[in-house]
């Protein structure tokens, strides 16, 4: 008997980016430190006011490039090169 096609999806290998979060490695916005794609659940962009207020920060898109809210804060704080 073989799978339906949700159970095949369930039963593929599941990478992990630089934060530990399962990612899709499907095509589309990843980010450019650490790999990770973009999900719905990434639906806020980078404001500054994120930052004067001390929020999570949002996916930050420069020179053509995403950064997510995780690498962002890290680079802020130089905590990467």
């Amino acid at each position: 008997m073989s799978d339906t096609p949700a159970q095949a999806a369930d039963q593929q290998p599941v990478d992990l980016d630089a934060h530990g979060a399962a990612s899709t490695m499907a095509p589309g916005i990843t980010c450019a430190d650490c790999g990770r794609a973009r999900t719905v659940a990434d639906d806020y962009d980078y404001t500054p006011l994120q930052l004067v207020t001390g929020r999570a920060l949002g996916w930050f898109n420069g020179d053509g490039e995403q950064m997510c809210g995780e690498c962002l804060t890290a680079t802020m704080r130089g905590e990467r090169p």
